[in-house]
C-alpha cells in the first residue's frame, strides 16, 4: 500500500467521522475491509455502502486534498498536524494501527475478531464434505439467511440457517473481515439457545458446524405449513379462526417452558410461528431473544432501532440485526416501544401473546397506522379497542383474556404465559375463566354445561317419579268415574251423531265457499305472477303460472297475458340494441317498442314492422300509446319527449325544455295533455297538440324517475332520486303533500276508481297506501318477501298485490291492507 494513499485514505476517513456522523460501527466495518484489501478506497467504500453521498464523498476529498496542500503536499505531516495514530485509534476504535513499515494493520479486540480463522477458534466441528446439498432459499435475515437442504447421511431435507459472508446490502465481494466476532456471538447464541429450548413447540436443533471457509450454519427441523398469520388470513369468518385456539395454546405452552428456562423471546408475531401440515405449532427466530440473568447482547441496537422507529426512520433500522427483526411494531408491548429495554420481562411476550389472540379473534391487529411511527404513537398512547367492539360474536370469555394481556400496565396482564395458558385450557374444557365476570345467568348456563349428566339424570328421575304419581292418581280416580262415564257415552254419542249430519251440511256449504275463495286468490295470484314475469321476459314462468290459474275464473286479462306469452310467434325483430319497452295499442291491433338503439318501432299484431320512429339521439327509456290508440309518446336521455302518429308513424310535436333526460311520458285520461319527467327534478305537464308548456311541477332536489296520472287525470304522482314521492294537484300544479319521504320509491299505481295510491320501495322494501285524493298514509307494509318491482290493484279495486324480484307475490285487502295470499314461483 503506497503511503500517499494510506495517509489519504485515513485522513478521509477521520474528515468522514467528524464532518458528515458516519456511525463508528460502520467506520470500523470499512475500514477494516479497506485494510485487508487497499484496491478500492475508503471513499469508494462508503459511497457503495450508502454511508455517503457521491457529493458527500467530493466535498471531504476536496478537504483530504486541501490538507494536504496546506502542508506542502506531505500527507504524512498532515496527518500527524490532525492527530496522528491517537486520532487513527480513536476514529477507527483502535482497530487499525500503523506497523513500523508503513502498513496498515488490524487489530482484533474483543467483539470485533475477523473470521474465518476465529471460527476455527471456537472449536465448532466442520462441515463433512458433500454432506447438505442445497435444494432451495426459505428465507434471508439480517445477519443470516435459511436454505432448504438435504441431509444425505440422514436421508432427510432439513432447513439450515447460515451466516450471511456480508449484510444482505453490500453489493461487493466478501472479505475475511465481512464477519466481526460480534456477529459471530450473535450467531451462536441464538444457535445455542434455541438447542437449549427442548420442546415439542420450538423448532429443535441437529447441529452447529463450520464450512471448510469458516462461515457458520445450524440445521434444525424442517417444519411445512403455512405460518400462524397466513392461518389466520385463510380463515373465513370467525368460526374458522377459532379452530386455531389449540394452536394458540401450544405456542403459549412453548413460551412458558422458554420463560421456565428463563428466556424471553422479545419479538413474537403470528409470523414467527409455523402451524404444520399434521398438527403441528411450531415458534421460529430467536434471533433477539434474551437469557435472564446474562448481559442484553442486543441492548444497545434494540434502543436504536426503537429511537428509529419512534422518530420515523425506517432506513436506519433495516441495517441492524436488531432492527430487522423489529420490523412493524403491531404486536410490541408498550414497555419496547417506549425503547424501556431493561423493563422487557415475561409480561411483554405476555403482551405479544395477547396482540396475537386478538387478531385472531378479530382478524386484525391491535394498533395500525400509515407509518411505523404512527403505529409506535398508538401502541404508546392509544387505548386498544375492545374485541366485541369488532367481532361481537367473539366468546366473551377469550374477549376478556385479551382485553386483560394487553393491558398497558404490565402488573395488570397476565404475570406469566403458564397464567394465559391455564386460562385458555379452562376455556377448552368448559371451566370457569378467572378474569372475566359472569352474571348470574351465564354462571347457570355454565354450571348446567359442566354438570349436564349428572342434571339430566337427575331430571329424568324427577320426572319418572311425576309420571309415575300421576299415573296412580289417574288409576284410582279412573275406576271411580268409569261407570259414570258409560252412562254418559251413549247419551253423547247420539248427540255427536246429530251434531255431525249438522256440521257435514256447514263443511259442504263453507268448503264450497273456500274452494271458490281459493280458487279465486290463486287466480288474481297467477295473473299478477304472469304479469311480472312477461315484463321481466320470463315468459316460462308466465306460461307456468297461467297454466295454474282455474279455468272456472279464467277472464279476459288470462287470454291478454296468454297471448303476449306466446308473441314469440312473431319474431319482432329489427332494433339493433336491447329493447326497454314495449305496450299494446288499446286494441290490440298494434305493439310499440322502444330500444337503447335510439329508436322506437310500431308492429302489426301479426309481428310484421309498420313504422320506424326515428328522431331521438339518446337511448329511449318508454314508448307508449294514448288511451284511443292514435298517438304513441317516446322519452329519451337525450332530453326530448316526441308524440307521434301511430298510423303512420310520423312526428306531431316535440316536448322541449328539460335540462336532463325523460325517464318517463304518458298521457293524461283524455289525451289532450302529456306528463313528463325527468332527470333535471322536475315534472312537467304540456299541449299534447301543440307541444307548448302547460304547467312544471317542481319540489324534488334531484332525478324525477316517475310521474303518474290518476284515472280522473285530477291527481298526479310522481318520485325521486331524492328519496320523496309527491302528490299534485293536476289543474293547478300545486303540491299537495310529501309522500313516504326517505324511501327510495321504483313505482307506482292508482286503483281505478282514484280512491288509493299504492307506492313501492326498494331500499328499504317496503310497500306504502295512501288516499288518492289527499295522500293520507293509510298502511307501511314492512313484511314483503324481497325487494318489489310491480304492484297493482285488481279490477273490482278491492285487492291489491305486490310483486318482489325474489318471485314472491303478496295478495292484500285494499280496505285494510290485510295479508289475503302470499305466492311464490318456487312453491
Amino acid at each position: 500500500m503506497a503511503t500517499v494513499d494510506r495517509d489519504r485514505n485515513l485522513l478521509f476517513g477521520i474528515f468522514a467521522a467528524q464532518l458528515r456522523g458516519v456511525r463508528p460501527e460502520r467506520i470500523i466495518e470499512v475500514g477494516a475491509a479497506w485494510a485487508t484489501d487497499p484496491s478500492r478506497s475508503l471513499a469508494e467504500r462508503m459511497v457503495t455502502l450508502g454511508l455517503l453521498t457521491e457529493a458527500d464523498r467530493k466535498f471531504l476529498e476536496a478537504l483530504v486534498e486541501g490538507a494536504v496542500q496546506a502542508h506542502g503536499g506531505d500527507s504524512a505531516l498532515a496527518l500527524k498536524t490532525l492527530g496522528g495514530e491517537a486520532q487513527i485509534e480513536q476514529t477507527f476504535s483502535g482497530t487499525l494501527r500503523l506497523t513500523p513499515s508503513g502498513q496498515v494493520e488490524m487489530v482484533e479486540r474483543e467483539g470485533q475478531a475477523a473470521v474465518p480463522g476465529g471460527a476455527r477458534e471456537l472449536n465448532i466441528p466442520e462441515e463433512t464434505p458433500g454432506r447438505y446439498s442445497r435444494i432451495s432459499v426459505y428465507g434471508k435475515g439480517g445477519m443470516g439467511r435459511v436454505l432448504l437442504v438435504h441431509d444425505e447421511n440422514m436421508d432427510r431435507d432439513v432447513a439450515m440457517k447460515e451466516l450471511l459472508p456480508h449484510p444482505p446490502d453490500v453489493r461487493e465481494p466478501w472479505t475475511p473481515v465481512g464477519h466481526t466476532a460480534a456477529m459471530v456471538a450473535r450467531f451462536l447464541r441464538e444457535a445455542r439457545l434455541t438447542g437449549l429450548l427442548e420442546h415439542p413447540s420450538i423448532v429443535p436443533v441437529y447441529e452447529l458446524g463450520r464450512r471448510a471457509d469458516g462461515s457458520l450454519y445450524y440445521t434444525m427441523k424442517l417444519v411445512r405449513g403455512k405460518t400462524f398469520l397466513q392461518a389466520i388470513r385463510d380463515g373465513k369468518g370467525l368460526a374458522q379462526r377459532l379452530t386455531l385456539l389449540p394452536h394458540f395454546l401450544n405456542l403459549c405452552h412453548a413460551i412458558a417452558y422458554a420463560h421456565s428456562r428463563g428466556v424471553i423471546h422479545r419479538d413474537l408475531k403470528p409470523a414467527n410461528v409455523m402451524v404444520g401440515d399434521f398438527g403441528e405449532t411450531v415458534v421460529l427466530d430467536w434471533g433477539i431473544a434474551k437469557a435472564q440473568g446474562t448481559q442484553d447482547p442486543h441492548e444497545t441496537e434494540l434502543t436504536e432501532a426503537l429511537t428509529a422507529l419512534r422518530l420515523g426512520e425506517q432506513e436506519f433500522t433495516i441495517h441492524t440485526e436488531a432492527g430487522e427483526a423489529l420490523g412493524t411494531p403491531h404486536y410490541m408491548p408498550p414497555e419496547q416501544a417506549q425503547g424501556r429495554i431493561n423493563e422487557i420481562d415475561k409480561r411483554s411476550d405476555v403482551y405479544s401473546l395477547g396482540a396475537v389472540l386478538y387478531e385472531m379473534l378479530t382478524a386484525k391487529t391491535p394498533h395500525s397506522g400509515k407509518t411505523t411511527k404512527e403505529i409506535i404513537e398508538h401502541v404508546v398512547r392509544e387505548p386498544v379497542r375492545p374485541v366485541l367492539e369488532l367481532e361481537q360474536d367473539a366468546p366473551a370469555e377469550l374477549a376478556g383474556i385479551c382485553d386483560k394481556c394487553l393491558d398497558k400496565d404490565p402488573a395488570h396482564r397476565y404475570q406469566s404465559a403458564r397464567e394465559l395458558a391455564d386460562e385458555i385450557e379452562r376455556f377448552l374444557s368448559g371451566a370457569l375463566v378467572r378474569s372475566y365476570k359472569y352474571n348470574l345467568g351465564q354462571l347457570l348456563r355454565h354450571y348446567y354445561r359442566r354438570h349436564r349428566a349428572v342434571l339430566n339424570t337427575a331430571l329424568a328421575g324427577a320426572a319418572a317419579l311425576l309420571l309415575l304419581a300421576v299415573y296412580s292418581y289417574v288409576s284410582i280416580t279412573r275406576a271411580y268415574h268409569r261407570e259414570q262415564e258409560q252412562r254418559q257415552i251413549a247419551e253423547i254419542a247420539r248427540e255427536k251423531e246429530t251434531e255431525a249430519k249438522e256440521a257435514a251440511i256447514v263443511a259442504r256449504d263453507e268448503e264450497e265457499k273456500a274452494k271458490d275463495s281459493a280458487e279465486r286468490q290463486l287466480y288474481i295470484a297467477s295473473i299478477l305472477l304472469a304479469r311480472q314475469s312477461i315484463e321481466g321476459q320470463r315468459y316460462d314462468v308466465a306460461m307456468e303460472a297461467l297454466d295454474r290459474a282455474p279455468a272456472a275464473h279464467r277472464n279476459w286479462e288470462w287470454g291478454y297475458y296468454n297471448r303476449l306469452c306466446h308473441l314469440d310467434e312473431h319474431t319482432l325483430a329489427g332494433h339493433e340494441g336491447p329493447v326497454v319497452s314495449a305496450e299494446y295499442s288499446p286494441d290490440g291491433t298494434l305493439l310499440v317498442t322502444a330500444s337503447d338503439d335510439h329508436t322506437a318501432r310500431l308492429w302489426s299484431s301479426d309481428g310484421s314492422e309498420r313504422a320506424v320512429l326515428r328522431g331521438h339521439t339518446g337511448q329511449l327509456r318508454v314508448a307508449t300509446f294514448s288511451p284511443a290508440g292514435h298517438r304513441v309518446a317516446t322519452a329519451s336521455e337525450d332530453g326530448l319527449a316526441i308524440l307521434w302518429d301511430s298510423a303512420t308513424g310520423k312526428e306531431i310535436v316535440r316536448l322541449k325544455g328539460h335540462d336532463g333526460g325523460v325517464n318517463a311520458v304518458e298521457f293524461s285520461p283524455t289525451g289532450e295533455a302529456a306528463l313528463t319527467a325527468s332527470a333535471d327534478g322536475t315534472a312537467r305537464l304540456w299541449n299534447a297538440s301543440t307541444g307548448e308548456e302547460q304547467g312544471r311541477l317542481q319540489g324534488h332536489s334531484t332525478n324525477v324517475r316517475l310521474a303518474r296520472f290518476n284515472p280522473e287525470g285530477t291527481r298526479i304522482v310522481t318520485a325521486s332520486q331524492d328519496g320523496t314521492a309527491r302528490l299534485w294537484d293536476a289543474a293547478s300544479g300545486q303540491e299537495i303533500i310529501v309522500l313516504g319521504a326517505g324511501s327510495s320509491f321504483r313505482g307506482a299505481r292508482f286503483s281505478n276508481d282514484g280512491q288509493r295510491l299504492l307506492l313501492w320501495a326498494n331500499t328499504p322494501p317496503k310497500a306504502f297506501l295512501f288516499n288518492g285524493l289527499t295522500g293520507e298514509s293509510q298502511k307501511v307494509i314492512e313484511d314483503l318477501g324481497g325487494r318489489p318491482c310491480s304492484g297493482g290493484f285488481s279490477p273490482d279495486n278491492l285487492r291489491f298485490a305486490v310483486g318482489c324480484i325474489d318471485g314472491h307475490v303478496s295478495v292484500y285487502s285494499a280496505a285494510d291492507a290485510m295479508p289475503l295470499l302470499d305466492w311464490s314461483t318456487d312453491h
